[in-house]
């Protein structure tokens, strides 16, 4: 998938697991909004927003949900593509309710408040924050 972070391995060692993804030699958006490493100008902020929501867009098709997306799990390929990655706290239809997940700052309020009643709304309420984050950092 061309805007996800390839996975690779899963392996569980003494009841701990660990997940192997490709390598992601420029980091993640986070540092490079922090360090201000790359110009964040209006038509990079727009191409970043519509890799991260091709990307959601083919996770929600599939019926599930990511619940933790953030700056920090978005990941910068060798060309500085934007793959979504850490799928850990992922929503799955077969899920029977959707349980408080996600980092505090880009959780929707009604994750927080323990109703929310749709795990793909709750996502897309984290991509207001992302990209409110990317256009004022």
């Amino acid at each position: 998938m061309e805007h996800f972070s390839q996975f690779l391995l899963c392996i569980t060692i003494h009841k701990i697991s660990y997940t192997l993804m490709d390598y992601a030699p420029n980091g993640d958006l986070f540092e490079a909004v922090e360090t201000k490493r790359i110009p964040f100008n209006e038509r990079l902020v727009r191409s970043y927003f519509q890799q991260i929501v091709t990307g959601v867009e083919a996770i929600h098709s599939n019926g599930a949900a990511h619940l933790d997306l953030k700056l920090e799990n978005i990941l910068l390929d060798n060309e500085f593509n934007a793959k979504i990655a850490d799928f850990d706290m992922c929503y799955f239809p077969e899920d029977r309710r959707i349980m408080s997940r996600g980092t505090q700052n880009y959780r929707a309020p009604e994750i927080i408040k323990g109703n929310c009643q749709n795990a793909q709304a709750a996502d897309v309420y984290s991509l207001g924050v992302i990209l409110f984050l990317l256009k004022t950092k």
